[in-house]
């Protein structure tokens, strides 16, 4: 067992856990503002990290190296859970993104890059959609390529 991919998992699994839980009341939430995200992108966000969690945590059982990449010995089901979940984490974070770059409402960004900008301060709605969009095109961009890496070496074998 890898106890570095276990740890790994665990906190995944622990910071999953946290919109789950505060959704059910578990954990104390401030009171819904009308500029807040939906609750659906708690949960994505959650969805994301648990996903991520059980990743590592079948790589810790189910095979692999010192630096936790999987091994070509692992089992089936294990390669299958782990491009599985690897592809939905993509999607779920190009939803994320899809959103806050083209979702309803006034968004507020600020930027400070030091050496680069100079203080910090607003940076304007447009500007920060655009750079969301363009995230979140790059992170369709990879679900798409993802998808056609797993199906095509799944065609070829596994």
């Amino acid at each position: 067992m890898n106890k570095a991919a276990f740890a790994l998992g665990l906190t995944g699994l622990a910071v999953g856990a946290l919109p789950f839980l505060a959704l059910a009341g578990v954990l104390p939430t401030a009171p819904r503002a009308p500029q807040d995200a939906p609750g659906w992108f708690g949960i994505l966000f959650g969805v994301a990290f648990l996903f991520a969690g059980i990743m590592a945590l079948l790589r810790s059982f189910g095979g692999c190296d010192a630096a936790g990449n999987l091994l070509e010995t692992a089992p089936r089901l294990v390669k299958a859970c782990n491009d599985g979940f690897g592809l939905l984490i993509v999607i779920a974070l190009a939803t994320m993104f899809s959103w806050v770059a083209f979702g309803p409402g006034v968004r507020h960004f600020t930027v400070s890059a030091g050496w680069f900008s100079g203080p910090a301060g607003a940076v304007g709605d447009g500007i920060g959609r655009v750079m969301f969009g363009l995230g979140a095109l790059l992170g369709w961009g990879m679900a798409g390529a993802m998808a056609l890496y797993i199906a095509r070496r799944w065609r070829r074998g596994g």
